[in-house]
């Protein structure tokens, strides 16, 4: 049996460096590691994110400054809608405050750009490792809540017939902000019902609400949402054609007949006492504003500077009654054009073009014209 080589003293010293310089590599690894996660750790902002994390279990300051707003849901908890902010980690940023202390510097924590907390540190040692990293390592001197209010604001602009309600909470006229009304609906709203677009601005809510818009009816409406904006247009029933709107609108006027003498009126040949205005009168609403300028332009002065001229014959071409947008049964508008076609001294041809969206109401059965609006070229409510 061969016998065990004994290692010499020289080859038991290099085992023993061997085994002494590993021992030393992983202290200096682990020194290294630690310093690194140090340093890391320490880094303001992967402080702050650490911070938060805790906060998600531990308690905050001054929860009780938050107001609560009034379309708030039903026993909301401050601190649990604050925590659920907090878990909101992308929507988070950090901002540190002007005019702090280099060792007690103060950081506002913003959710969606908005303040909700503060954040006081303390800077507890300075650390100098390496030989390169010079670092603070810090502790929270205090946390405490700066929200006032909720960060969730909703604008509506809906029609003035739909009823709005906010965590099952109706909204009132009182609640509303603005009313825009349609410009050239203004005199038909004077003698029928028209909606009109209302504005509301709901502020500081804590969490985001239910919200349920519904028509006279009670049926649920659909709706646009976009950064916090809630739209729902007037849509108004819209029918390109003359055919087609006969269909929808009972007993119609005689749109075309009326728009001629109307603009017969106008250049003095509609025959009749006052120079036609009785034959007008009988298509307007006695004392509203399109009657008052009638009678004012048949009984002034003005008239009686229309240049003389006969009519050719056919005196109108081009006639076409279209576009009707349908606001309710007793409203109605639509598009008219003609050209007139004149003859002035020295046979000149002088064509004279009407353009203009006319508004009808019906009152007591009749329809009566309360309004009309020049189109400018390329206009289309179909559009």
């Amino acid at each position: 049996m061969k016998e065990k080589k004994q290692k010499t003293p020289f080859q038991k010293f290099l085992i023993l460096y061997a085994v002494c310089l590993s021992l030393l590599m992983i202290i200096f690894l682990i020194y290294v590691g630690n310093s690194l996660v140090k340093y890391e750790n320490n880094q303001t902002e992967n402080y702050l994110k650490n911070t938060i994390e805790d906060l998600k279990t531990t308690e905050i300051n001054n929860l009780s400054t938050i107001k609560k707003s009034q379309w708030e849901k039903e026993n909301i908890n401050n601190e649990e809608i604050l925590k659920k902010i907090l878990k909101d980690t992308e929507n988070i940023t950090y901002q540190q405050q002007e005019n702090t202390k280099e060792d007690h510097p103060t950081f506002h924590v913003l959710y969606k750009k908005k303040p909700v907390l503060e954040i006081t540190l303390k800077e507890k040692k300075k650390l100098h490792r390496l030989g390169l990293l010079t670092f603070s390592v810090w502790e929270t001197e205090n946390v405490s809540s700066i929200m006032e209010e909720g960060l969730y604001d909703y604008t509506f602009e809906v029609p003035s017939t739909y009823q709005i309600k906010i965590n099952e909470k109706e909204l009132t006229t009182e609640d509303r902000k603005e009313e825009t009304e349609n410009e050239g609906l203004l005199e038909i709203s004077k003698y029928v019902e028209i909606p009109t677009l209302v504005t509301y601005e709901i502020k500081g809510l804590l969490e985001e609400p239910t919200i349920e818009i519904t028509d006279k009816s009670g049926n649920n409406i659909e709706y646009k949402k976009e950064d916090g904006k809630i739209t729902k247009e007037l849509n108004f029933q819209k029918i390109a054609t003359l055919e087609e709107a006969k269909e929808k609108i009972e007993n119609m006027p005689e749109i075309l007949k009326m728009a001629k003498d109307w603009s017969l009126f106008l250049s003095k040949d509609l025959t009749g006492p006052k120079h036609g205005y009785n034959t007008i009168s009988n298509y307007l609403i006695e004392g509203s504003y399109l009657s008052k300028y009638a009678y004012s332009w048949a009984t002034g002065v003005d008239i009686t500077f229309t240049s003389s001229h006969t009519l050719s014959n056919p005196p109108f071409t081009n006639e076409l009654v279209e576009n009707f947008e349908i606001y309710n049964e007793n409203a109605f508008s639509c598009e008219v054009y003609l050209i007139k076609h004149m003859i002035i001294k020295g046979n000149k041809k002088l064509d004279d073009t009407m353009h203009d969206r006319m508004y009808f109401v019906r009152i007591n059965g009749e329809w009566k014209l309360v309004n009309m609006e020049a189109m400018t070229e390329g206009e289309n409510q179909n559009e």
